[in-house]
C-alpha cells in the first residue's frame, strides 16, 4: 500500500493532468518529469509543525535541486522560468495536503488556539506525556542588546538576545503543535524500550522515530514495537491532553478537540511499512 507522502504525490498529478487539460504551461513538463513521494514527504512531515507556504516552497525547490544536481537529472526548466515552476508546483502540493492532511491541520490548529488562550494569561504549558514525562513549554519574549567595546584597539560590537519576563505570544503558538507530537514519540520510544526490556531486549540503536537492535531480537522488537503504538494511540490523546490544561488553567474556557478520523490504529500491526 502507498504510504501518505505516495498519497499526496499522487493527488497532485491528478491535479496537475487537469490543469495541463485546461493548458497550464508548466503542468505537462512536472508530469513527464514525475513527482514521486520523496517531492512531498519534507512537507508532510512538517505540516502539523507549523509548515508554511514558504518553508512548503523551500522544500520543493531543495527536492528539484537534489534531482538535478545529486541524481544528475537534465533539469525541465531553464533558469529564468524555473522560479515560477517550482512555485506552481508547491501550490499544487500545498493543495493537495490541505485536501488530503486535513485532520492533522486541524489538530494543529487546535493546539495553537489553546496556547494562544494560555499564553494570553502570561502562563506557561505544562502536560505529562504517556510515559509520564513532565513537559514544560515556557518561551519568553527576545530582545537584542549590544555592547560596544574595545578589544587589542579595534572596535567590537557583539550582539545578544536576552529574554524578558515576558511570555511569548507568537513562540507559544509556534511550539506547541511539534512539542506535543515530540512529546508522544519520545512516549512512544519510552514504553517500547521498557516493553523490550522486559522480553529480554537491552541493546538498542535509537534515532528518533527510527528503532533498531540486534538481527536475533529484530523480529521481537517488531512486534512490540506495534504493540505499544497501538495501545498509546487507543487512547484518546488529545481529550487527555485538553483534561491537563483544563485542571492547570481552570479560568480558561478552551474549545473542545477536533473528532478523529475513521482510521483503524490496530491496522498497524498488518502494515508492511510501519516498521523498517
Amino acid at each position: 500500500p502507498a504510504d501518505i507522502y505516495g498519497i499526496v504525490s499522487e493527488h497532485a498529478k491528478n491535479q496537475m493532468r487537469k490543469d495541463a487539460e485546461e493548458g497550464n504551461e508548466f503542468a505537462p513538463t512536472w508530469l513527464a518529469f514525475d513527482i514521486d513521494r520523496k517531492a512531498t514527504k519534507r512537507s508532510c512531515m512538517c505540516l502539523s509543525y507549523g509548515l508554511t507556504a514558504y518553508s512548503n516552497r523551500a522544500y520543493i525547490n531543495e527536492w528539484y535541486e537534489e534531482q538535478i544536481h545529486d541524481k544528475g537529472r537534465k533539469a525541465p526548466f531553464d533558469e529564468d522560468e524555473r522560479y515560477r515552476a517550482t512555485n506552481y508546483l508547491s501550490k499544487v502540493v500545498w493543495q493537495s495536503m490541505e485536501e488530503i492532511l486535513y485532520k492533522p491541520k486541524r489538530c494543529m490548529t487546535w493546539f495553537q488556539e489553546c496556547a494562544r488562550l494560555v499564553a494570553d494569561s502570561g502562563k506557561p504549558l505544562f502536560w505529562k506525556s504517556a510515559s509520564g514525562f513532565p513537559v514544560h513549554q515556557e518561551y519568553h519574549n527576545l530582545h537584542q542588546q549590544q555592547v560596544n567595546t574595545w578589544i587589542s584597539g579595534t572596535a567590537t560590537c557583539v550582539k545578544f538576545n536576552e529574554e524578558s519576563d515576558q511570555i511569548s505570544n507568537r513562540r507559544m503558538i509556534n511550539g506547541v503543535s511539534p512539542n506535543v507530537v515530540h512529546s508522544v514519540d519520545s512516549a512512544a520510544l519510552h514504553l517500547t524500550t521498557c516493553r523490550a526490556n522486559d522480553l529480554g531486549i537491552w541493546d538498542f540503536s535509537m534515532i528518533h522515530d527510527s528503532y533498531s537492535t540486534h538481527a536475533t531480537k529484530t523480529t521481537l522488537l517488531n512486534e512490540t514495537l506495534r504493540e505499544v503504538f497501538v495501545e498509546l494511540f487507543s487512547v484518546d490523546i488529545l481529550s487527555d491532553w485538553l483534561h491537563q490544561q483544563m485542571e492547570a488553567h481552570p479560568h480558561i474556557n478552551f474549545p473542545a478537540p477536533p473528532s478523529y478520523g475513521d482510521a483503524d490504529i490496530n491496522a498497524i500491526k498488518h502494515s508492511k511499512y510501519f516498521f523498517s
